[in-house]
């Protein structure tokens, strides 16, 4: 790329990223503008749809009371349901409009759904103004559960499509636009809960009947929306205008506080079954005052948005302009600071070019442009005029310096000719020599490789002896390893057994000590038996006594009569009983002494079975400790013959290196004997050549031949 290319390159990055960076921040500006511009138009169907919402909260209100006592409806409260339903219906209509321009995309569902509840409502309004027109004069619970149910599940889907279209607005949006919408849906939370708490318990209180205990679970969710959106307010209201903060603090103090105080008075009658403090249309008034300024800072809330929005639009449209300003500013300076640098810097650069291209091809007389200034450009053009002047000095020294070299070419040719004969002469003789050592060089090595072959044979035999003797003495060792694996595996068994015949021994002595424990044991019964043989007999001679006391006593003592002669019984049985026990203990006895007998017996032997074995381990274990110094011996005879044939195969192994060796050394030397003729012939050549070259010609021709004679 050329210089030229590359300043202009530069220049055009340059102002492309001004451009870029000016039409980046304008589109950023446009975008916040149109997004802005599409909340405004946001704003205002919500603010539509909030307004049905309202009239549709009222009218619900006010035909709950209807239909609650149809005979007591007041010509005011029929014109406020009709004209709730035209301002209702209108609002409506007016916001699908401005929700279609947009494109309605998802939104097409949400607005089905409430053109298909606004329709079923219509069907009820028929119905209720058929009842309103007839004078019906009981309660249409029916029909005011259903309008009820239907108005707001109309009133549910308008806000459901207001939500929807509202987070349907792009990122751009003022933040402050952001929290008001926010702050504006949770002010619609609050008073539309409110609304269907006032017009449910407008019904309730017109037929004078209290809340069910499901009414009442009913009436606290209701009550728990309101305070949750409330408690939104009451959080964002910081970043709303002042005004707006003031009708908040209205809103609490006649919703929260005014009507508060009557609402609590109407639940308590209610939970007490007692009579309903107020009448339906003062509850219905006073939660509609506390309702209406809810409402009232909504309202505030939608101005605040508009105000914010407007000033959103203000600033981007403010922007925008700026930023087009500025690009039409980077513009004009990229456009004027490229026709500067043509001018200063383009130009001289290429009349510069153009003088450098013609010195490059020998045009020594070519003009160079005069540029003054002591810039890069200025620079470079004394350059090149400095340039031009040293090739023309250059191009006489090359002339001189080729007269020079005609002069000396004779001198230089003659002093070749001498040099070829002084070199004819020394080389000859040294060439003759080299010949010669060759040759007998090649003898040499044809002697040496047959003394290296006999070498290698007889290492060859030696190193099958010494493998042969190798692979007995490992057979022996093997053999040994055997024998030395079979004792200690007797060793082992008869360790093994020792330890049996200790394990018996010590098991022999605690049996005998549990015969001798079982032998007193034995002799403690005998006493306990006698002991209890002699009870018996004393048992036996109270009896006896107690039947000759019974005898002496008559008719009174017949009855201890019969006690001792069942006592003398018992004794008798017990003398019985004692005599088979101690016959019993007896018979143990002699087996326990015979057993005793047995276990000494027993223990005698093992000991001597022990004191056996233990002489048996300690001479197995001297035969195991000869057997293995013998085949560690035969082991190290096996590793030093084993190194023998390690040494030998390496003698062999040099001494077939060493027959390759001279083979591939009488080869170079017979490659050395053809070289020393090839470098005769060449030599008598290159003298030739030098003597016969010719007398004239270029200088520069001749220094060329001289410095190919010398390479060859």
């Amino acid at each position: 790329m050329t210089i030229r290319a590359k300043i202009m390159t530069v220049i055009a990055l340059l102002g492309g990223f001004l451009v870029v960076i000016s039409l980046i921040d304008g589109i950023k500006a446009a975008n916040a503008y149109l997004e802005n511009s599409k909340a405004l138009e946001v704003n205002t169907a919500s603010d539509l749809l909030l307004k049905a919402a309202g009239a549709w909260a009222v009218e619900r209100g006010t035909t709950a009371r209807a239909m609650g006592n149809p005979s007591n409806v007041s010509a005011k409260q029929k014109e406020t349901i009709k004209a709730k339903r035209q301002e209702a219906d209108t609002a409506l209509a007016d916001a699908l409009v401005i929700i279609r321009s947009h494109g309605t995309g998802k939104l097409e569902k949400d607005i089905r759904a409430v053109e298909r509840d606004l329709a079923a409502l219509r069907g009820l309004r028929s119905q209720v103004d058929q009842v309103l027109s007839r004078g019906a004069t009981d309660p249409q619970t029916k029909l005011q559960g259903e309008f009820f149910g239907k108005s707001t599940r109309l009133i549910m889907d308008s806000q459901a499509l207001r939500i929807h279209e509202e987070q349907a607005m792009g990122s751009g949006v003022a933040r402050e636009a952001v929290t008001g919408f926010t702050v504006r849906h949770n002010l619609w939370v609050t008073s539309e809960y409110s609304g269907r708490e006032r017009g449910f318990m407008a019904g309730r209180i017109a037929l004078g009947e209290p809340l069910t205990s499901e009414q009442l679970a009913g009436m606290s969710i209701f009550r728990g929306h309101v305070e949750s959106g409330w408690a939104t307010v009451d959080l964002e209201k910081e970043e709303l205008s002042p005004d707006f903060q003031a009708r908040v603090e209205d809103a609490r103090r006649i919703y929260f506080g005014d009507f508060d105080r009557v609402r609590q008075q109407v639940y308590e009658a209610s939970g007490a079954s007692q009579a309903y403090p107020v009448s339906s249309a003062e509850w219905f008034q006073a939660a509609t005052k506390g309702i209406a300024s809810m409402l009232a800072a909504q309202q505030i809330a939608s101005r605040d948005i508009k105000t914010v929005l407007e000033d959103s639009l203000q600033s981007a449209l403010v922007t925008m302009i700026i930023d087009f300003v500025l690009l039409a500013l980077a513009l004009l300076v990229g456009i004027g600071t490229a026709i500067m640098l043509q001018r200063k810097i383009i130009s001289p650069l290429n009349d510069l070019q153009y003088a450098m291209n013609e010195l490059a091809a020998g045009n020594l007389d070519v003009h160079v442009a005069d540029i003054k200034g002591n810039d890069e450009i200025g620079l470079m053009s004394k350059a090149t005029y400095k340039f031009k002047q040293e090739s023309r000095a250059a191009e006489r020294y090359r002339e001189e310096q080729q007269e020079y070299r005609r002069a000396v070419r004779e001198k230089q040719k003659q002093e070749l000719l001498n040099l070829a004969d002084g070199f004819e002469g020394a080389v000859g003789s040294i060439i003759d020599a080299l010949s010669s050592s060759a040759t007998e060089l090649a003898a040499t090595t044809g002697e040496v490789n047959g003394i290296a072959g006999r070498t290698a044979g007889r290492s060859s035999t030696v190193r099958d002896a010494a493998t042969q003797a190798g692979e007995e003495i490992s057979g022996v060792t093997n053999s040994v390893d055997q024998v030395n694996e079979a004792v200690t595996e007797v060793s082992r068994k008869v360790t093994e057994t020792s330890r049996l015949t200790d394990e018996a021994a010590r098991k022999a002595d605690v049996a005998a000590e549990k015969v001798q424990t079982l032998n007193v044991a034995s002799a403690k019964i005998r006493d306990i038996v006698s002991l209890i043989s002699d009870i018996a007999d004393q048992t036996n001679l109270l009896a006896l006594n107690a039947t000759i006391e019974s005898a002496r006593a008559g008719e009174a003592g017949k009855g201890f009569a019969v006690v001792a002669n069942e006592v003398k019984s018992l004794a008798n049985q017990t003398q019985q009983a004692t005599d088979e026990i101690s016959a019993q203990v007896g018979a143990m006895l002699s087996e326990i002494d015979a057993s005793t007998e047995a276990v000494n017996a027993i223990t005698d032997a093992v000991r001597k079975t022990n004191g056996t074995m233990k002489s048996i381990s300690e001479a197995v274990e001297e035969q195991a400790e000869v057997t293995r110094q013998v085949a560690q011996s035969a082991k190290s005879a096996s590793g030093r013959i084993i190194s023998v044939v390690e040494e030998i195969n390496s003698v062999a192994d040099d001494a077939t290196a060493t027959g390759g060796a001279t083979e591939q050394l009488k080869v170079a030397a017979d490659e050395l004997s053809k070289n020393s003729s090839t470098l005769t012939r060449e030599t008598e050549l290159f003298i030739e050549h030098i003597r016969t070259s010719d007398q004239g010609g270029d200088p520069a021709n001749d220094e060329n031949q001289v410095a190919t004679m010398a390479a060859e």
